[in-house]
């Protein structure tokens, strides 16, 4: 059934109403809450066996932690999404790390996102894209790549790593979209720090997300929150008259335009970091604008403006 995004009426009497939501999923991770209340939309698996790893959500995040192990051995757990999503969707976390850097050489704590093959379940495959922050020897990095494997020991090309610092940032607002095959861009922040459309992956869609630790010996812990998936990085607004001009002003964000076909419709493409936020929409049709401010919207809705 639409949803009525009124009551912001507005001369003429027209109205906006949301006939598909884009919002895929949504987790803030911003307040304390069961851990069985993941298993709804989450699975929690890993290397590191249940009596060694565990996963909270905490009024700062969901944790997912692996305690201290063999020396020389890797263990990781992670929480992944149970639904997979369409290579059109744009997914995004804010990941941390510990505060500490791992001062040992022959020790490293690993933050890690990665969206992969919904199909290992049924294929085997494990190939997927990875947003990761990697601490040893006194200093952190960040780095970006993918992954193919069967079944286990996936093999790793990393595509862009961030110097490495003993003051590298802790944490980082990521944002990820690809078609599993030659695309492939990553923002921190608004800021892209890789993108390539020339990339020969073999990530078959639909992607599931995971949200990730991986620790060689030592115990390690990451964090994360305001987690997202939307169906894409555009709104869509019909009903309109050909020629309307519309604009989106996310808050936080440039604006975008976009002027309506001879179907009505128009369509506004937003940068991936904008694809959920809250915005004034206005639809500009002749001398009077049409304004619907504080306007919660997600890549993928489809909006029509009715009297």
């Amino acid at each position: 059934m639409p949803v009525v995004v009124c009551p912001w009426m507005v001369s003429g009497g027209h109205c906006l109403v949301r006939e598909r939501s884009g919002l895929l999923l949504d987790y803030d991770f911003r307040s304390e809450s069961p851990t069985a209340d993941l298993l709804k939309d989450f699975e929690l698996n890993g290397s590191a066996p249940s009596a060694n790893s565990w996963a909270s959500v905490q009024a700062d995040g969901l944790h997912i932690g692996v305690g201290a192990h063999q020396p020389g051995t890797w263990e990781g757990f992670f929480a992944v999404t149970r639904a997979a999503y369409p290579a059109s969707s744009v997914f995004h976390v804010r990941m941390s790390r510990e505060p500490r850097n791992v001062m040992s050489r022959s020790q490293t704590g690993e933050a890690v996102f990665a969206v992969q093959t919904g199909t290992t379940k049924r294929t085997g495959d494990i190939n997927y894209v990875l947003v990761a922050s990697v601490t040893n020897a006194g200093c952190t990095y960040w780095e970006v790549g993918y992954a193919e494997g069967h079944v286990a020991d996936a093999t790793t090309t990393i595509l862009w790593t961030g110097p490495p610092s003993p003051t590298a940032s802790v944490s980082e607002d990521i944002t990820l979209r690809t078609d599993g095959h030659s695309s492939y861009v990553v923002y921190f922040g608004n800021r892209v720090v890789y993108e390539s459309k020339a990339l020969k992956m073999n990530i078959v869609p639909p992607f599931q997300a995971y949200l990730e630790v991986q620790a060689l010996e030592i115990a390690y812990e990451s964090r994360f929150q305001d987690f997202w998936i939307v169906r894409d990085d555009a709104i869509v607004v019909d009903g309109l008259h050909e020629g309307d001009r519309v604009t989106l002003a996310p808050a936080g964000g440039a604006p975008v335009q976009a002027v309506a076909d001879a179907s009505g419709r128009a369509r506004l493409t937003l940068a991936p970091p904008q694809a959920k936020g809250t915005g004034t929409l206005t639809i500009l049709s002749g001398a009077s604008p049409r304004r619907f401010p504080g306007l919660l919207y997600a890549g993928g809705d489809v909006y029509r403006i009715r009297a």
